[in-house]
């Protein structure tokens, strides 16, 4: 089995050799240089590796780029502009408009091609955002707040709760002393 990394200058080779007839388990070798990925690269094949075994507040499981796109090329573009402009008062009317389509078509291909509203998908990517702020910088909550679009604290903690179980707060605290630690 191999995989690579094209962001990575060399390519990762991972083999699995298991001996015919041996009760032992397989061996893998990893020949890549890890050096190389970087700190983001390293978080995700943790979230993939480990789960902990006890989340505080009902906190989800990691999940990333978990929102399907059926094959619209033109929602993709789309979505790449909406992820650059998150931080923006963004209305229905401004978002339809900028794909030259009413409201109600816009609302009707978005739920077709990423199963949830334009807002809902809004709210979800912005969190997101936040949780990254929130792992990786020491600013304030209405900082954030207003970095990925929400504007008030008390609006990023609402919606941060819903999604994701755990207030931001416990969030940056178990991830904060995670990454000091680590």
């Amino acid at each position: 089995m191999s995989a690579s990394n094209p962001a990575a200058s060399t390519s990762t080779t991972v083999r699995c050799t298991p001996r015919a007839g041996s009760s032992r388990p397989p061996t893998w070798r990893c020949t890549c240089r890890p050096k190389t990925w970087g700190h983001a690269y390293a978080g995700d094949v943790g979230r993939l590796l480990v789960t902990a075994p006890r989340r505080l507040g009902g906190q989800a499981q990691f999940v990333k780029d978990s929102i399907r796109i059926a094959g619209e090329p033109a929602l993709g573009s789309f979505l790449a502009w909406l992820r650059e402009h998150l931080h923006e008062p963004l209305t229905l009317g401004g978002l339809a408009g900028h794909l030259h389509l009413s409201e109600r078509s816009l609302v009707r291909k978005f739920r077709h091609a990423t199963g949830m509203t334009v807002f809902d998908w809004i709210n979800r990517e912005r969190v997101a955002s936040a949780k990254v702020l929130l792992e990786t910088t020491e600013y304030r909550m209405s900082e954030i707040a207003a970095m990925v679009g929400f504007g008030c604290a008390e609006t990023l903690r609402r919606h941060f709760e819903r999604q994701v179980g755990t207030t931001a707060g416990s969030y940056r605290t178990t991830f904060r002393a995670a990454l000091v630690a680590g």
